[in-house]
C-alpha cells in the first residue's frame, strides 16, 4: 500500500510537473488565503444575517405587545380596537386568525391579502409561539405568531409582520461586496507572493547550471535566481526521483550550500540547509 504522503507527491508532480518549488509554495499559499478568506467571508455573512433576524425578531416581539393591548375578545370571538378600516401599509401587519385558517381582522390592507403559513397556524392553536418568514413575492415578511387564549380554550391567533426588504437588501449588499472582495483579496495575495528574483541569463546561466547538475548529479533545471540571500545565484533542480533541490552558489560558481525539497517522493522530512565539505566541484 503506497503512504499517503507519497500518493499525494505523486499526484502534486502530476499536476505541476513543470512548475518550480518556490512557485508550488506560491500555489499553496494562494489556496490556503483563499479557503481562509472563504471561511471568513461565510462567517461574517451568516454572523450579520443572524444578528439582523435578532433585530428584527426583538422588533417584532415589541409590535407583538403594542397589539395585544388592543386586542379584545367578545362572544368567544377575537378582535381589534381600532378606529376604521385597515390602513392602506404594505411594510406591517397585525392580523388575528380563525383555527380554521380565516383572517378575522387586520391592522393593515396587506395583512388580509398576505396568505396562511398553515403549519405555523396548526402550531399556534397548539398552544405555541413562533418566528418564521413568510414569502410573498416580492415582498418578504418576518412573522411571529401566537395563540389567543380565552381560559384554557384557544380561540384563534395573533400574528405581526414587518418587511424585511431592507434586512434582505442589506444582506444582499453584504453578499455582493464579499464576493467581490474575496477573489481581489487572492489576487493581491498571489501577486504579493510571487517571484519576482531576477534569473540567470547569458553564459553565467551556462556554467551556474554546469556546476549545479555536477553537484546533484543529473536533473532538469526548473529555475535559476540571481542574488537569493546570501548566495551569488541560485539553481533549482528537479532530480529523477522527484526531489526539488536548491542548489546555491558563489560568484565564481562555487558550489556554498543546498536545500533538499521533501515534497518529492524520495524525498526527507528535513528542510534544513546544508553545507558542502568543499568549496566547490572542481577538483
Amino acid at each position: 500500500m503506497i503512504p499517503a504522503r507519497i500518493g499525494l507527491s505523486h499526484t502534486i508532480q502530476r499536476l505541476w510537473p513543470q512548475r518550480s518549488f518556490r512557485a508550488r509554495v506560491t500555489l499553496w499559499y494562494v489556496a490556503f488565503v483563499a479557503v481562509l478568506l472563504v471561511a471568513l467571508a461565510l462567517s461574517v455573512y451568516f454572523i450579520v444575517r443572524n444578528t439582523l433576524n435578532e433585530s428584527l425578531n426583538e422588533s417584532l416581539d415589541q409590535r407583538l405587545a403594542d397589539a395585544r393591548t388592543s386586542l379584545r375578545i367578545a362572544d368567544g370571538q377575537p378582535a381589534l380596537d381600532q378606529d376604521g378600516p385597515p390602513r392602506a401599509d404594505d411594510d406591517s401587519f397585525t392580523r388575528l386568525i380563525a383555527p380554521n385558517g380565516a383572517i378575522l381582522d387586520s391592522s393593515t390592507t396587506i395583512g388580509a391579502r398576505l396568505p396562511i403559513d398553515v403549519p405555523r397556524l396548526a402550531r399556534a392553536i397548539d398552544g405555541r409561539s413562533s418566528h418564521y418568514d413568510l414569502p410573498s413575492g416580492d415582498e418578504p415578511y418576518r412573522v411571529v405568531i401566537i395563540p389567543i387564549r380565552e381560559g384554557d380554550r384557544v380561540i384563534g391567533a395573533l400574528e405581526t409582520g414587518v418587511s424585511r426588504s431592507d434586512t434582505d437588501e442589506a444582506l444582499d449588499t453584504l453578499l455582493l461586496v464579499l464576493v467581490l472582495a474575496v477573489p481581489a483579496t487572492i489576487l493581491v495575495a498571489g501577486g504579493g507572493g510571487g517571484d519576482d528574483d531576477q534569473p540567470i541569463t547569458g553564459s553565467a546561466y551556462d556554467d551556474a547550471v554546469a556546476a549545479a547538475l555536477a553537484h546533484t548529479g543529473g536533473g532538469t533545471v526548473t529555475e535559476t535566481e540571481l542574488g537569493d540571500g546570501g548566495a551569488a545565484c541560485e539553481v533549482e533542480i528537479r532530480l529523477d526521483d522527484g526531489r526539488e533541490v536548491e542548489v546555491e552558489l558563489d560568484a565564481d560558481f562555487n558550489v556554498i550550500g543546498s536545500a533538499d525539497d521533501d515534497d518529492g517522493p524520495g524525498g526527507e522530512d528535513d528542510d534544513d540547509e546544508h553545507a558542502d565539505d568543499g568549496a566547490g566541484d572542481d577538483d
